[in-house]
């Protein structure tokens, strides 16, 4: 069974480690890429949740593995100072990384 793995700031991982996310990386400023390409090679990860203010934090090499990445899928959840309605969507990730369109009836 694949599990669950977030990525960002002390806020964002504290959250999801009370709520039992046992893969958990803090990111700071001068080594996000290198903690970032660890947690994606971590063996069992299937999701990865990433904070929108650590993401910004990326090199151009990182956010274009982003783009390309199918596995572990990679949610986008909005920062501390993201406006309501911002963030990536769950149903687009699924897409890109399934091939299937939860929007289709």
């Amino acid at each position: 069974m694949e599990e669950i793995g977030v990525f960002g700031d002390v806020e964002t991982v504290r959250g999801f480690k009370l709520a039992g996310v046992r893969h958990a990386m803090i990111a700071t400023e001068g080594d996000v890429d290198e903690k970032f390409a660890e947690m994606l090679a971590k063996p069992g990860i299937g999701l990865v949740i990433l904070s929108e203010d650590t993401q910004k934090l990326f090199s151009q090499k990182t956010l274009k593995t982003l783009e390309t990445l199918a596995k572990p899928v990679v949610i986008t959840i909005p920062g501390k100072r993201a406006k309501p309605g911002e963030g990536s969507s769950l149903s687009k990730a699924i897409k890109k990384a399934m091939g299937i369109d939860l929007n289709t009836k």
